[in-house]
């Protein structure tokens, strides 16, 4: 399992590239009124959530001058942001529809990128795992069947559950990793593989 420790959204991106743009043509760094007025944000407070996010993710550095913040970019952003690759990912939680582009790593992908998409840990059922309600787990789409023990992604009972999977003669046994949580005893015909788990998203924006 490969956990990656940030993931940088098509917003915080954009604001990222608007700023070397900026310092490009101008020789200076924007204001955070300058960046609010540019994307159309009511509040200098929403530029500085991004700003923390990009900085956390180490593309960014503030240090504050005369009592405001100053920008500084930490990489080249050529550089910093060569491996980042666009994933389209369904945030489905509890079979909910909704779509956003996020960047990762393209080390993780083995697969197509359009063979992945992103499942929301709705709880601490795999906490033993070191997977914790809100990571962002990445889904290999797969209809082969999972290596024993593999952490797997299946729909049980019109759900979708993260759990560890095992087989037995007559029947595949799905357990979480948490003592809080009961194992689930059923047959082969009664879930649906979803797809394999390839990595771990944790993400840092509010943090």
């Amino acid at each position: 399992m490969s956990i990656i420790s940030y993931v940088i959204t098509r917003k915080q991106r954009e604001i990222f590239d608007f700023i070397c743009d900026y310092m490009h043509r101008r020789g200076h760094r924007p204001s955070y009124q300058q960046i609010a007025r540019y994307f159309g944000f009511r509040s200098k407070a929403t530029v500085a959530k991004h700003i923390v996010a990009l900085e956390k993710i180490g593309l960014l550095s503030r240090s504050r001058k005369n009592g405001t913040f100053t920008l500084e970019v930490v990489s080249n952003p050529d550089i910093a942001l060569h491996s980042l690759q666009q994933i389209k990912c369904s945030f489905d939680n509890n079979y909910s529809n909704s779509q956003q582009e996020l960047f990762i790593s393209d080390w993780i992908f083995d697969a197509p990128m359009d063979e992945c998409f992103v499942y929301p840990m709705p709880d601490d059922s795999m906490i033993g795992e070191h997977i914790l309600a809100g990571d962002l787990i990445l889904i290999e789409k797969s209809h082969l069947p999972p290596p024993e023990g593999s952490i797997v992604l299946v729909s049980f009972n019109d759900h979708r559950l993260l759990r560890k999977i095992f087989f037995t003669e007559k029947n595949i046994k799905l357990v979480p990793a948490n003592k809080n949580f009961q194992s689930i005893v059923t047959y082969d015909e009664e879930i649906s593989l979803e797809g394999y788990m390839r990595a771990l998203i944790r993400p840092r924006l509010n943090n």
